[in-house]
């Protein structure tokens, strides 16, 4: 098959947190793997192009330093904008302020397909789609998992929308959605956290781990955010029968720290990895962040999850997921963290494995793959219409007033 008659599939994503990144690369890894030559895919960040809005660019910058510096504003503002009214306001912002710089990507990459796994793109999308002449399936796919789940998220002009659990299938209904445009299928994560390559204690003496005794794995998310340091600490005091995995993602500072701690029990410290799929399948329990992503992967790999921390009002949703079904719990001090490993170790082994077989019934390991083949289909049905000009039209003058008051209704929504 030539590249001229593969699905071209255009995967939009943003770099505010690691999670939409890896759920746009496991969905590209997916798709790959599964249908090779067959598509073409690309993925993009919107908001890094060139024309794209200064105040979208600045709040995905800042989004770090506004959840950890000022985290009750952060979550009052996103409980205060979490409505349909709120919603459609902010969308049209996205809509009057993204249109060119969407509509100049859909030239350039020709998509008969585009997949979003953040939430700003939709209404540009199609108003890029319709100003080039052409409809483009456009398919949103959500990253996180509860209630909480902001409603900026829902679009009536997505060709579907794809959730990650009847919870957040639910909202998108109460958001005016098309019961047959919503698709529960779960986040994208890479395929390996589904498939161990060796028993864990084999994968454990491979990593140079005790390869007989149980490991803890500390995740403080790609960003090396949390109480990472205070966790470790506290866990190593209280010389459990377990040995501890710290990955610390790209914080350097925090690595540099915890190598330099004399620990008391077997210890390992991990930066920035790309291998976190065989830590997880050679580690028995998961301390994490309530990233979606996060709690996706530990999931898929089958393993009960301690959530440490969390941004309220955005990945409160996610705790409730995960505890409501029985497949972790949540302890946001180090006392806590303690007392339920040591319960799990020690104390009542049979509650570990009924959170661990709640961890593997919860789990959706395959959700890139279902996600892959709901892209391909939709690119596959577009594919036999015209393709838009090689150069976008002009924008209309009339609608740069529109713009500026998007513009300042942005920086407003997203003012730290």
């Amino acid at each position: 098959m030539t590249e001229s008659q593969s699905v071209r599939i255009l995967i939009l994503t943003a770099d505010a947190g690691a999670g939409h990144r890896s759920a746009a690369n496991a969905l590209d890894g997916a798709l790959r793997a599964r249908y090779g030559d067959r598509v073409v895919t690309a993925i993009v960040n919107p908001l890094h192009e060139p024309h794209a809005p200064m105040a979208f660019r600045l709040a995905e910058e800042n989004y770090l330093n506004r959840v950890q510096a000022t985290p009750t504003l952060y979550q009052l503002q996103h409980e205060a904008t979490d409505s349909p009214l709120s919603a459609a306001i902010f969308s049209l912002s996205a809509r009057l302020l993204l249109t060119r710089t969407m509509t100049r990507l859909l030239v350039r990459w020709q998509p008969d397909v585009v997949v979003s796994v953040y939430m700003l793109y939709s209404e540009a999308v199609a108003a890029a789609s319709a100003r080039l002449g052409r409809p483009i399936p456009h398919i949103t796919v959500i990253t996180d998992l509860g209630s909480t789940v902001h409603a900026v998220w829902f679009s009536p002009h997505d060709t579907l929308c794809v959730v990650s659990s009847e919870v957040v299938r639910r909202k998108a209904l109460t958001c005016g959605m098309d019961e047959a445009h919503v698709v529960v299928a779960g986040i994208p994560v890479d395929r390996r956290f589904g498939q161990p390559t060796a028993p864990a204690s084999t994968l454990r003496a491979e990593l140079g781990w005790e390869a007989d005794t149980p490991a803890i794995l500390l995740m403080s998310g790609g960003a090396g955010i949390g109480h990472v340091a205070d966790l470790a600490a506290a866990i190593d005091a209280a010389c459990l029968p377990a040995q501890l995995v710290v990955v610390v993602g790209r914080n350097e500072e925090l690595e540099e720290h915890l190598r330099a701690v004399a620990w008391r029990n077997p210890t390992h410290i991990y930066g920035f990895t790309r291998e976190v799929p065989t830590l997880m399948h050679a580690s028995n329990i998961v301390l994490t962040k309530a990233g979606g992503l996060s709690v996706s992967e530990a999931l898929a790999a089958g393993l009960p999850i301690i959530l440490h921390s969390a941004i309220q009002g955005q990945e409160t949703g996610n705790v409730e997921h995960v505890v409501e079904h029985g497949a972790g719990v949540w302890a946001p001090t180090s006392a806590e963290v303690v007392r339920t490993l040591r319960r799990w170790l020690v104390q009542d082994p049979q509650e570990w494995r009924r959170y661990t077989d709640a961890a593997r019934a919860l789990g959706r390991a395959q959700a890139a793959d279902d996600v892959a083949g709901l892209a391909f289909d939709a690119g596959y049905q577009a594919q036999g219409q015209m393709r838009p000009a090689a150069a976008p039209p002009r924008l209309i003058t009339r609608m740069r007033p529109l713009r500026a008051w998007a513009g300042r209704y942005a920086r407003r929504m997203l003012r730290p």
